[in-house]
């Protein structure tokens, strides 16, 4: 769809393209962080179709769901970096692109059967948290996701609760992706204090200043 509209986009100098992502790309809870890798590492198998390695047969018995799932749940996870990327090469052409990132909205995800379907003794009681945790996140939100579209409208039209805001890069819907967005620039940023002095360090010594 981006590569079916870009042409007309650059060639009048003006678009705004809208992304849907997720906040899993910033999840660190351990239920569906596994999800999320779990569902990467299928897509890869299933797109490339590479003869399955011991490890990636184990990844993949710890927890299976449908494809169209896993198909979904990847794409949403890498849009972040995508649309970075698209918004640093089409801003020159007056084109703009919106990352909406989302999460813990009651959706019809909440019809999604998930189930493991070989067992690892490792993963016992591990495995089962994981997919009541995926079964009930759906069902017990109480955002509503037409309330989250509604701000979309509002911030890509510029006006209602988006009047006379700037347009961002990336907008964030739902108290949970918030929350995740905080612990992980948190974690980004701890990272950085502790170890930058170590990792810029880096010249070759030949190089370095006496």
């Amino acid at each position: 769809m981006t590569k079916a509209v870009l042409p007309r986009m650059r060639a009048r100098r003006s678009g705004l393209i809208v992304m849907m992502g997720s906040r899993s790309v910033w999840q660190a809870d351990i239920p569906v962080s596994t999800y999320s890798k779990v569902a990467s590492r299928v897509l890869t198998h299933l797109s490339c179709r590479p003869p399955p390695t011991t490890l990636l047969r184990r990844q993949l018995s710890t927890v299976r769901v449908c494809q169209a799932s896993l198909l979904r749940s990847t794409v949403l996870t890498r849009f972040s970096a995508f649309s970075e990327t698209l918004a640093a090469e089409v801003g020159q052409f007056g084109i703009r692109v919106l990352l909406v990132i989302t999460g813990g909205f009651r959706t019809t995800q909440e019809k999604q059967i998930y189930k493991a379907e070989t067992h690892i003794s490792d993963y016992d009681g591990f495995r089962e948290r994981i997919i009541e945790t995926i079964d009930n996140a759906f069902v017990r939100s109480r955002n509503d996701p037409v309330k989250a579209m509604e701000i979309v409208a509002d911030v890509v039209r510029s006006e209602g609760k988006a009047e006379g805001a700037e347009l961002p890069q990336m907008l964030l819907l739902g108290p949970a992706t918030f929350t995740q967005a905080r612990a992980y620039t948190g974690k980004l940023t701890a990272s950085v204090q502790q170890w930058e002095a170590i990792g810029t360090d880096m010249e070759f010594d030949t190089h370095k200043p006496r």
